[in-house]
């Protein structure tokens, strides 16, 4: 860059007279400084917009506090529209502080949270509730950090993500559980699980056969001892049916007790997985002295919604036309175990490989390059160079210059563990259904408001030979003449 000296500017000293030639030179100089001053600026308005980009398509809101403004937010993302029903300018312009919308009973342990973090040089996070601009109430998980110059703290910066999805599925995991927990253990007959020889679960009914209150006092018996000598055959052949995938329909077997006494039992057995490993259901009956009761067992199993969005922790990937990576953050490599040198120079592909091979991932990535145009967020399994499966909600959107597509980036957010949840809750799903359409007792649930069928087990067909396509959705009225359905 020209300048100018004691010697006069770009050595034509200021006593003598210019010559045209150095007037010339001059401001040819001036125009260049001014051409570079002007490519500088373009260069940073398009790295800052770039990053505002980014910011605004963070599934979350990012915001920023500082000491020299009053400890008010000087930034805070455009999806806080989204996440509080209050726009940017709210907070910036008029002076509000996120910390209002934070509930009474949160705040105080909120504030302690972030200020002895702040302290201690250490990002700080916390799990709390706010109250939007409409009343409603939300859960939030906030994650920041002080940002310290020279030892000196000059203010906050973080990110704060909506998880009332994952508060509002976790909610309903514990009480399916329970649900099925109350349900099996309230069940008038016996319920077991065993890999063959010993007890692995049993209902209050199944632990008192095997002589306990406890399954460790249970496990004291083996399956051996709780069948009659005479009926080992008949146990080691149903076993074998059901490895071969063969039906095993009731049977009557003699159960001994742990006192030595004995008692028929009408027995249903099915394999099952139970904590990962092959294992056999089974439901028995005392029927010695049958009485024929009717239990009505509700099976109320709601489905949570999907949680897209459980960690702020969102991992971001640039990548350019031939989908080599060009950024890598460090949520990337928590997420997928792989830093950013590791990576360098590789394309998607060699890293993102999908389970069916299908590639779908990389074609909306080339999509997203061909179009210009973001695509909504979709789920992905992706498999690690470790073999770890890994599900993940992603969006993909362009950076442009001058509508020309200069690099796409893709935002992650890891959800494998709600992957995991789902499968849970469809496991147990599946193990209750199995539970209630075995039963040698006759179940049925009806709707309140209608009393329409909604679940006929299989005791129900054999004894009212009415099939579960025949009575479902209907009532007693449909199915019965008007006396007996009365």
């Amino acid at each position: 860059m020209s300048k100018v000296s004691d010697h006069g500017y770009n050595g034509v000293h200021p006593d003598e007279p210019l010559k045209r030639q150095d007037l010339q030179r001059l401001v040819q100089e001036l125009r260049a400084e001014n051409q570079q001053l002007r490519e500088s600026y373009t260069t940073l308005k398009e790295t800052e917009r770039a990053l505002r980009l980014l910011v605004d398509s963070l599934p979350g809101v990012a915001y920023r506090y500082r000491i020299k403004n009053r400890w008010l937010l000087d930034f805070i993302g455009k999806n806080c529209v989204e996440l509080s029903g209050y726009p940017p300018e709210y907070f910036v312009e008029k002076g509000h502080s996120f910390v209002e919308l934070i509930h009474p009973d949160d705040q105080a342990r909120v504030l302690e949270c972030a200020s002895e973090g702040v302290t201690n040089h250490r990002p700080f996070s916390s799990e709390y509730r706010i109250r939007t601009a409409d009343g409603s109430e939300k859960w939030v998980l906030e994650k920041g950090q002080g940002v310290w110059e020279d030892d000196t703290l000059v203010g906050t910066e973080g990110f704060i993500l909506d998880i009332t999805a994952q508060k509002q599925a976790e909610h309903e995991i514990t009480e399916s559980k329970e649900r099925y927990r109350s349900l099996v253990e309230l069940c008038p007959d016996g319920i077991a699980i065993h890999d063959g020889i010993h007890l692995l679960y049993g209902n209050a009914v199944a632990l008192e056969l095997f002589g306990g209150t406890t399954l460790e006092e249970a496990q004291q018996r083996t399956i051996a001892d709780v069948i009659h000598p005479d009926c080992h055959e008949l146990a080691r052949k149903r076993v074998g049916a059901m490895l071969r995938g063969e039906p095993t329909p009731l049977v009557e077997e003699v159960f001994v007790r742990a006192d030595g006494t004995c008692f028929d039992a009408e027995v249903a057995a099915r394999p099952i997985v139970y904590q990962g490993n092959p294992a056999v259901l089974v439901i028995f009956r005392d029927i010695t002295s049958r009485k024929k009761t009717h239990q009505r067992l509700q099976e109320a199993l709601s489905r949570f919604e999907a949680v897209v969005e459980q960690t702020p922790l969102v991992a971001v990937q640039g990548v350019d036309r031939d989908g080599r990576i060009r950024h890598w953050n460090r949520a990337s490599a928590a997420l997928f175990g792989l830093s950013a040198k590791e990576v360098e120079g590789k394309r998607l592909q060699d890293i993102f490989p999908t389970p069916d091979g299908s590639n779908s991932f990389l074609q909306s990535v080339q999509r997203v390059w061909d179009t210009g145009q973001a695509l909504p967020p979709c789920e992905w399994e992706f498999v690690l160079p470790n073999g770890v499966r890994r599900w993940v909600y992603a969006t993909i959107f362009p950076i442009l210059q001058d509508g020309v597509t200069e690099e796409a980036f893709v935002m992650q957010i890891d959800i494998t563990s709600r992957r995991q949840m789902e499968e849970e809750l469809r496991q147990t799903q599946e193990l209750l259904r199995s539970i209630v359409v075995n039963l040698p007792l006759a179940v049925f649930l009806k709707d309140a408001k209608e009393f329409r069928f909604l679940l006929w087990n299989k005791c129900n067909e054999e004894m009212l030979g009415l099939s579960e396509a025949e009575v479902l959705h209907k009532t007693d009225y449909d199915l019965f003449p008007k006396e007996q359905a009365d």
